[in-house]
């Protein structure tokens, strides 16, 4: 089979074209310089219960039998709401169960949710974290869907992540006409919250994305002929995994993912029998080309697939995007005026958030040309029509499309 590969150095941050007439002004300090399509930003929360697994203590008697809980949280285009005001970010943490046979579920969230907010002020602040709880969102709470039926995005999240990771991209891509779902990470039964990077750990995961696409995609606002998948780091994987297992998903992203890096975990998926190789999907790669574990062999292997790939920062310091650039991480730290030193060092805190804003981009030009058939967004993804948003030194693109 005959590709055609481009490789050049190109500034590759794109926007969505909209009118500017037809945009909604940003609300959230968050967004920075993001720019918002023309939906309203809906949230809401569901809790279901995946009656074919089991999710009990290994202590439990078979009497306590319960199905495996799951959290789903959706970001959605939304009728606007004039005059009533966006979530402040406490709305992602406290999102308590209407069911009450959810309630230990979500304490056990709600603590997760909690550390992992703290978590991002290294040291943790109290008065920061508090601050960031007190920040607006682009999102308004169970407020009314937009008319129409809209392509579906799962994200799967990085390894034992819990909700906040990326919450400015999943308003960003609601805002721009996308439904956006999102689950937690748990291991298999309450004796074991966290997964370890296994292919049997990465099932869990794969499986868990499968059990909430199974109950979004026949909603009245999805458009089911039109869906597809994010992966940061080891979630990339777990979707990889979903989209081999069911061949109705219509494009990956993948964020500085498991794909892209080297070790124990890939050899795994190469050496079972899931038959990547077969995968006729488009897929975008957005990774730190600094990375010191970069492996492009098994993603550059999948050659079913057209693959779009764009690496951010340099090698070295002070220009080095950091893993935690392709989530909200960089952007508490700009919000806050303090990144870690470890951070700090590579690169500075700004360009840290430019570099999440670009994956941001990317990701919206990438659903856009396949998902909604947008030609300028191909362009921009094959870097012919690139945005003068970021020294371009800093952005290598290349793609390899099939032969049509």
């Amino acid at each position: 089979m005959m590709y055609r590969r481009l490789l050049a150095i190109a500034v590759l941050l794109v926007a969505a074209v909209v009118r500017t007439s037809e945009a909604q002004p940003a609300t959230s300090p968050l967004w920075n310089n993001l720019e918002s399509g023309s939906h309203s930003v809906g949230f809401t929360v569901y809790y279901i219960f995946d009656d074919a697994r089991s999710y009990l203590h290994p202590d439990s008697t078979p009497t306590d039998y319960q199905g495996r809980p799951i959290r789903i949280m959706v970001w959605y285009p939304a009728q606007d709401a004039p005059g009533e005001p966006t979530m402040p970010f406490s709305g992602y943490i406290e999102v308590e169960p209407y069911d009450p046979a959810f309630r230990d579920y979500f304490e056990t969230l709600h603590t997760l949710d909690s550390y992992m907010a703290q978590a991002q002020f290294a040291p943790r602040d109290p008065e920061l974290y508090q601050m960031l709880l007190r920040t607006p969102t682009q999102a308004r709470r169970d407020v009314a869907p937009a008319a129409g039926r809209f392509p579906l995005l799962l994200h799967s999240l990085g390894l034992n992540d819990y909700q906040q990771e990326s919450t400015v991209l999943w308003e960003y891509l609601a805002s721009h006409g996308y439904v956006v779902a999102v689950i937690p990470l748990f291991g298999p039964d309450p004796s074991r919250l966290r997964l370890e990077p296994t292919l049997a750990d990465l099932e869990i995961q794969q499986r868990d994305l499968g059990v909430a696409l199974a109950r979004l995609v026949h909603a009245a606002n999805i458009d089911e002929t039109r869906i597809g998948l994010i992966g940061y780091s080891f979630g990339s994987g777990a979707a990889l995994l979903l989209a081999l297992e069911n061949r109705n998903i219509d494009a990956l992203v993948s964020l500085d993912g498991v794909l892209t890096m080297s070790g124990t975990l890939i050899r795994e998926v190469e050496s079972a029998d899931l038959d990547p190789e077969s995968l006729t999907l488009p897929i975008l790669n957005v990774y730190a080309a600094g990375r010191r574990d970069l492996d492009l062999d098994f993603i550059d292997g999948l050659e079913g697939s057209d693959r779009y790939h764009v690496a951010l920062g340099t090698e070295s310091r002070p220009q080095r995007a950091l893993h935690g650039d392709f989530q909200n991480w960089p952007l508490y730290a700009v919000l806050a005026g303090r990144d870690n030193a470890g951070a700090q060092d590579s690169r500075p805190r700004e360009l840290g958030r430019d570099f999440y804003l670009a994956a941001c981009r990317m990701t919206l030009a990438f659903v856009d040309a396949v998902l909604k058939g947008d030609a300028g967004a191909m362009r921009r993804l094959r870097g012919e029509d690139p945005l003068p948003l970021l020294d371009p030194t800093l952005i290598e693109f290349r793609f390899d499309e099939r032969t049509r």
